[in-house]
């Protein structure tokens, strides 16, 4: 058997019986990301290795990949442990299934976005919203194409196909089956109720504010909260970065759409 080394991620604000982790641990190599994990599995701190493995639910995997060096592309295989799951690749049943069958598993690359404001990039796989923080509705000027359009309202969030299911899908945005390509934007309370989400092929847009309202903000996957005071434009593009999420078989979308949504059960 080939030895493997995986990075272990656990949400310190959760307490889980990890007595299944340790007693893999005595046959595969397991190696804390941070001081947080370390603290409770007192596995070594590494910073490299063949793959990473996450504790938690969707959150973790979304402050992971605000924490990691994207560069270096190591593979994140994500056990669901949380309230909903929806990005959870495996479950802790198939645990000593994929460690045993790494690294000939299922894999899917996602592409990120990346929004840049002033000297700032960051990267998202769920969303970015635009929004404020006083109760007055605002003029958002959203520019694809080289078309403008004016939309008033609370927010505007631009969501891949994978966060189609989480803040997109709550302000009334479209389902999109996971891993399509494609971008989707959708108005947050809009004043006209014609200002419908719209899914788009993934291309830069564009969002201009109006420096006058100095409540403003924008979050990325809700890890990064960026006051929006004194900026007058943000672009939202196809990122080159990209994780690869690893699975012990190919995922069904429509199976977990019915399961953790309970859409049509």
């Amino acid at each position: 058997m080939a030895n493997y080394n995986f990075l272990i991620k656990i949400n310190p604000k959760k307490q889980y019986n990890l007595d299944f982790l340790y007693q893999l641990s005595k046959k595969y190599s397991f190696f804390s990301i941070d001081k947080e994990t370390n603290l409770i599995t007192n596995f070594p701190i590494k910073k490299e290795a063949d793959a990473i493995i996450t504790f938690g639910g969707d959150g973790t995997l979304l402050r992971l990949i605000h924490e990691i060096n994207l560069e270096k592309q190591i593979p994140i295989y994500v056990l669901d442990l949380g309230r909903l799951g929806f990005l959870s690749t495996g479950s802790v049943n198939e645990l000593e299934e994929f460690l045993k069958n790494f690294p000939s598993v299922y894999s899917e690359r996602i592409n990120l976005l990346e929004i840049m404001t002033l000297d700032k990039i960051r990267y998202a796989l769920n969303e970015i919203i635009f929004s404020r923080s006083d109760p007055l509705m605002v003029p958002w000027l959203i520019k694809i194409d080289g078309i403008t359009f004016k939309i008033f309202s609370d927010g505007i969030i631009v969501s891949t196909s994978i966060g189609s299911t989480a803040y997109s899908y709550s302000a009334g945005g479209p389902i999109v089956e996971h891993f399509f390509d494609c971008m989707i934007i959708t108005p947050i309370s809009p004043r006209d109720p014609r200002c419908r989400s719209m899914v788009i092929e993934k291309k830069p847009v564009e969002i201009e504010f109006d420096p006058r309202y100095d409540t403003l903000y924008y979050s990325v996957d809700g890890q990064c909260i960026t006051p929006l005071k004194g900026i007058e434009k943000s672009i939202i593009t196809p990122s080159s970065k990209y994780i690869t999420l690893l699975f012990n078989k190919k995922p069904s979308f429509f199976k977990k759409l019915k399961e953790k949504l309970t859409w049509g059960a």
